[in-house]
């Protein structure tokens, strides 16, 4: 018998292959200036491969023109 967490679950259109929810994460394995590094990558990859159905990212800049609050967790210290 298969357990209900590792079953396909459906949220709109989107359809996991599971319910495995991997939660956001403060990695620090962004450039200074906002980039996603090959760090990142590999890290998430190895969690998709590994079966996670949804993975939720820590925020990331994907198109640097777009950014809006830039290591704004630095700003405070």
């Amino acid at each position: 018998m298969t357990h209900l967490l590792f079953t396909p679950y459906r949220i709109g259109n989107l359809e996991l292959k599971n319910r495995v929810v991997m939660t956001t994460l403060k990695l620090g394995y962004g450039t200074k200036d906002g980039k996603v590094t090959e760090r990142h990558i590999a890290f998430y990859l190895r969690r998709a491969r590994g079966g996670v159905g949804l993975i939720i990212t820590e925020p990331m800049y994907i198109l640097l023109n777009e950014k809006f609050c830039l290591r704004r967790h630095e700003e405070r210290d």
